[in-house]
């Protein structure tokens, strides 16, 4: 018997450490393939969503929080011949066009909106062309 373990190296594969990994191996995959008693338990809230099919909903459009750190009317903060960069509210992005447009026509031009960001107020800025 000791002549068949010789020729295939069965003795040689158990005396190593290769077999304990592999067997650690195995008994991690397999533990990790059992069936668990768990459940999953999902909690609805205890109040409703909001109810918009009543009539008396009213949703009305507001300015972003800190609005009323914005200029009551808009205001120019950089300007030149060729361009001007006006600081304004978010509703009142006709008005600062307006104004672009009367700084402008001083120079017999016409503004041509460029870019704007807007955070808690908004900052557009138009060329003279």
């Amino acid at each position: 018997m000791s002549d068949f373990n010789f020729l295939f190296g069965i003795n040689k594969f158990f005396d190593r450490k290769i077999f304990a990994t592999f067997a650690m191996l195995a008994a991690i995959l397999l533990s990790g393939c059992g069936q668990t008693t768990e459940t999953i338990v999902v909690i609805e809230p205890a109040t409703p969503a909001l109810d918009t099919s009543s009539s008396n909903v009213v949703i009305e459009k507001a300015e972003p929080n800190g609005a009323s750190n914005c200029p009551i009317e808009p205001k120019i903060l950089r300007s030149t011949a060729q361009f001007i960069k006006v600081e304004h509210a978010m509703s009142q992005f006709e008005s600062s066009k307006a104004l672009a447009q009367n700084w402008c026509g001083q120079f017999d031009k016409l503004p041509d909106f460029s870019t704007q960001s807007c955070d808690k107020c908004c900052i557009s800025n138009f060329q003279c062309r």
